[in-house]
């Protein structure tokens, strides 16, 4: 190879190698970083998560709890297409009840009109009240052995005071326990099941790392509307990661 110098004068000379790539010594450590991600990645989602999450299992289980309320209470809703997974939220009507049903990704909400199933300002069930609870449980039942966790939620409207209407989200919660679990029901020592109340503080309408205050919890009992979906009982059912089969 000739090199040109800037007094015109030239010089001939050669390189060993025909290229020369910069980057071909760092390849081994590239490809040795992007491993040891790969490796590290796998121990926290198998040893500390406890297993990968099997979406598909829980897609299934989700989809076959929600036919069968539907089923149960006549309500001919579109679930095809793994609807009951993809839907952020569905509302089930029938029977002059309805059930409103949030999803993510592991979990599934279950909301009951409390007006719809417990006599005013009391924890006892009505009639058809004790009918839904008893199709939700044998919605559930067969499926608990995909299920980690069971919360059972008493939320209440603004009216009264804070410990009253506590203790009264608390007595509603506890009377839907009641129906949930025994020999027919889940059975609460495999499948984690607790119960609480929220009172008044958890609104339809709050929003997780959001803002909320008095002047908010005002705005959300604002109407007879709002007061009304706010007096309700949840059941919360979180899925398992994947540790054992449906």
């Amino acid at each position: 190879m000739e090199v040109v110098f800037d007094d015109g004068s030239t010089a001939n000379t050669s390189f060993d190698d025909e290229t020369v790539n910069p980057f071909t010594d760092l390849m081994p450590a590239l490809v040795a970083t992007l491993l040891l991600m790969l490796v590290v990645s796998r121990l926290f989602f198998v040893e500390v998560m406890g297993g990968n999450v099997d979406l598909r299992r829980v897609c299934a289980a989700k989809q076959q709890i929600v036919r069968s309320l539907a089923a149960s209470m006549q309500d001919k809703v579109d679930l095809s297409n793994e609807k009951a997974c993809r839907e952020i939220e569905i509302v089930l009507h029938g029977q002059g009840k309805s059930i409103r049903i949030t999803n993510e990704p592991t979990s599934q909400r279950f909301s009951f009109e409390g007006d719809t199933i417990f006599e005013p300002n009391k924890a006892v069930l009505l009639v058809g009240g004790e009918a839904v609870l008893q199709n939700f449980r044998s919605s559930i039942v067969p499926l608990q052995k995909a299920f980690d966790e069971v919360q059972i939620l008493g939320h209440t409207d603004s009216d009264g005071d804070s410990r009253t209407n506590l203790a009264l989200g608390a007595q509603r919660a506890m009377t839907v326990y009641d129906q949930m679990v025994g020999p027919l029901g889940v059975d609460p020592v495999s499948t984690l099941v607790s119960v609480s109340s929220f009172g008044f503080y958890d609104p339809v309408n709050r929003r997780p790392d959001t803002t909320f205050s008095w002047v908010s919890l005002k705005a959300a009992n604002s109407s007879e509307l709002l007061k009304q979906r706010n007096r309700r009982i949840e059941i919360l059912i979180k899925y398992k990661f994947g540790r054992l089969s449906l």
